[in-house]
């Protein structure tokens, strides 16, 4: 009887919907993030450094990130989801110059607890950003230059110590001297330009704010150099061509001009069978070409002899 009942028992509490003790959701443990952080006027702007999923390889739902400085909450950010990748917080004029605690509190959907980073930094008074940025097209791509200041936003004499570019709102590397030459370009593509000061150099990065933006539609009509020298070799009907290649760092490739016309396609080495050539003598020269498919001067002249 008592095992019948032991058997009955847990059938009846399923056909109510009743399955026993319920299991507790499951939680997940955000991993750490790597933060990284620099000032930028009188901005603080982070990248938080959320890893998307858990150790597991589960997915991770961000809620809200909390961002504390010196102890008093600075920004609270809601999400659904997709956290931001860049965030930017005023600093308050009080906390210049002084170690400021930097706290972050992020919490997702599922997680244990809420997760909490800490940092410290020194915010200073950021240096003004360059003047009168200007460009000028050369052969080796777009030169930048501009005219440092040396003060802060409070009138000290600050030099600078460096620069920061940015191109399209990409950010380069810091720069020491004021001019920058980008030689990434492509022709016929707008670029926009702003340059920043820097007071200091080493993470975290502290910079004036942006100067004034300057926009550039590239085109590059300027020939690339030719090549130096040519050689060229009989071997039957067959001449060997090899030459020394352009100087212009933006060469796609080289043509070969025979007797005053092109014996060639593109080609993109440094040398070249030219066969089955009639009998006689013959001249050659190569032209360089660029990406935009600008022409070089000839080469000096190579004489050949086809027996």
């Amino acid at each position: 009887m008592r095992k019948s009942l032991l058997i009955a028992i847990p059938l009846i509490l399923s056909f109510c919907g009743i399955r026993g003790t319920p299991t507790p959701p499951r939680r997940i443990e955000i991993p750490r993030p790597s933060l990284r952080f620099w000032q930028m006027g009188r901005n603080l702007v982070l990248l938080p450094g959320l890893a998307e999923k858990t150790s597991g390889g589960e997915k991770i739902f961000y809620r809200r990130i909390k961002i504390w400085m010196a102890g008093k909450k600075a920004k609270m950010l809601l999400w659904k989801g997709k956290p931001a990748k860049k965030i930017s917080v005023r600093i308050p004029a009080n906390f210049m110059e002084q170690r400021v605690r930097l706290i972050l509190e992020i919490k997702a959907r599922k997680a244990k607890k809420a997760l909490i980073k800490t940092k410290f930094f020194v915010p200073r008074y950021p240096p003004l950003p360059p003047q009168n940025l200007k460009y000028e097209i050369r052969e080796e791509g777009i030169l930048l230059s501009w005219r440092p200041q040396e003060r802060d936003e409070k009138g000290r004499k600050v030099v600078p110590v460096g620069y920061v570019v940015f191109k399209n709102g990409r950010r380069s590397k810091p720069i020491f001297t004021p001019f920058y030459l980008d030689s990434k370009l492509q022709s016929g593509k707008e670029y926009r330009y702003r340059v920043c000061s820097l007071l200091r150099t080493s993470p975290p990065l502290i910079m004036s704010e942006k100067s004034s933006q300057l926009k550039i539609v590239y085109r590059d009509t300027i020939a690339p150099s030719p090549p130096p020298k040519l050689e060229a070799l009989v071997s039957g009907k067959d001449v060997f061509l090899q030459w020394e290649k352009s100087p212009s760092p933006d060469v796609e490739g080289y043509i070969i001009i025979r007797d005053g016309r092109e014996a060639s396609p593109l080609v993109k080495g440094t040398d070249y069978w030219d066969r089955k050539v009639e009998k006689g003598k013959h001249t050659y020269r190569v032209v360089a070409v660029d990406r935009a498919g600008n022409r070089s001067e000839p080469s000096p002249e190579a004489e050949v002899e086809v027996q």
